[in-house]
């Protein structure tokens, strides 16, 4: 019953497409005249925030004019949505945006202080983060297959290490149970941290980690990728089986950002920061920094970038509902 309520992810709905959109409105010639705010929704030191800075440095450089990377952490980035959305249509303010401000955070909470279809216009997708399942090295299952077959055979009995109910982790964890019609039981933690390090000591023996945070993990042997939640195996860990490769042929779950602005913010100014955020990313020396994360870059079109936050909602928001998640 389960997975009647979960629309597929096909490949088609995740691809991207590489269109510019023609400048329209105000003339953007002399923009930016002064400083570009940059905020992100975490603290400083993640992987968001140390994205940001690099791009920005680049963008400042290309642009002549700083742009300056504002950390505005708490509440799922909804006071830095906030932020945004009460801040000038004029190109100067931006902010990072991710699958829980534009996705799950409506779902998630009862009440938001922004509207994602009436607040905001979307600049480019920026990134790409691939997710993986991964497991204490002692875990008795080796694949997708066999871990799905183990937890049939012990319903209710088996739990999985979550950072928190609204992360992609967690999601695309219970995406994966609905999926499989499986009773796998969450352990919630507060943060990536202390639930990474229950996998390892062996107190939780799996869960789903982005691939940021496993290649380090994986490699010294503290963890071990059991699948790549994608359609093909990930750079970095090219003996992990893809989700494909288990009879998975739909699906791929990952985590994503997105650069936007307020809405009402002229086209050509959006535009012309589309660009300058293509040109900084295309720089050899900020994709090396960039490569070295481990974080794939996108540049998008407005209109697919849009695309894909509606499909997205349309496939997340009947899954919390129905799994009865809610927000921390």
């Amino acid at each position: 019953m389960m997975k009647s309520l979960l629309p597929k992810i096909l490949l088609a709905s995740l691809s991207v497409t590489f269109l510019s959109t023609p400048a329209s409105g105000q003339d953007a010639s002399g923009f930016p005249a002064r400083p570009i705010t940059w905020i992100i929704g975490a603290a400083p030191g993640g992987g968001s925030d140390t994205f940001a800075r690099v791009v920005a440095q680049a963008m400042s450089v290309n642009m002549k004019q700083p742009v300056v990377v504002v950390n505005k952490p708490g509440a799922s980035s909804m006071i830095a949505a906030e932020q945004l959305k009460n801040s000038p249509k004029d190109g100067y303010t931006m902010f990072t945006a991710d699958n829980g401000t534009l996705v799950y955070n409506a779902a998630l909470f009862p009440k938001i202080p922004y509207d994602v279809k009436k607040d905001f216009d979307y600049v480019t997708l920026m990134t790409k983060i691939p997710l993986l399942l991964v497991a204490n090295p002692g875990f008795a299952p080796r694949d997708y297959r066999s871990l799905v077959n183990l937890a049939k055979s012990q319903p209710g009995k088996l739990n999985y290490a979550s950072p928190g109910t609204g992360t992609p982790h967690n999601l695309a964890t219970q995406f994966l149970l609905a999926r499989e019609g499986l009773d796998v039981q969450a352990a919630q933690y507060k943060g990536g941290g202390p639930a990474v390090q229950d996998v390892i000591a062996g107190h939780v023996p799996f869960m789903v980690l982005d691939s940021i945070s496993a290649l380090p993990l994986v490699q010294a042997g503290k963890l071990r990728a059991i699948a790549a939640l994608s359609q093909k195996r990930l750079a970095g860990f090219g003996d992990v089986p893809a989700l494909s490769e288990s009879g998975v042929a739909d699906v791929e779950l990952f985590a994503w950002q997105g650069l936007v602005v307020p809405r009402g913010t002229p086209a050509s100014i959006i535009e012309k920061l589309r660009a300058e955020y293509a040109k900084a990313v295309q720089d050899p020396a900020v994709e090396r920094k960039i490569r070295e994360m481990g974080v794939e870059t996108i540049t998008s079109s407005r209109e697919a970038f849009q695309a894909l936050v509606d499909r997205e909602i349309g496939t997340w928001h009947p899954l919390i509902a129905s799994r009865g998640i809610r927000g921390e």
